[in-house]
């Protein structure tokens, strides 16, 4: 994760040299952003008295994860 403006950028991302972003594009994902952060904040899954396992049920690369409010 770069700068945060990368989404949809046209080039490939070179942060030492601060290559153009995609700053103030038409298509983004600023909603989506936003409705990430509400559901991070708000639903209970996400406080600090959430319960949390791993579930694993094959062999992979893959990892998942169970959250419940207890």
């Amino acid at each position: 994760f770069a700068n945060g403006v990368e989404w949809f950028a046209t080039e490939k991302i070179n942060v030492h040299n601060a290559s153009a972003l995609n700053w103030g594009a038409a298509e983004n994902q600023v909603d989506h952003i936003a409705r990430l952060t509400a559901i991070l904040k708000t639903h209970p899954a996400f406080t600090a008295r959430a319960v949390q396992r791993f579930i694993m049920t094959a062999d992979g690369n893959f990892v998942g994860l169970l959250r419940h409010t207890g």
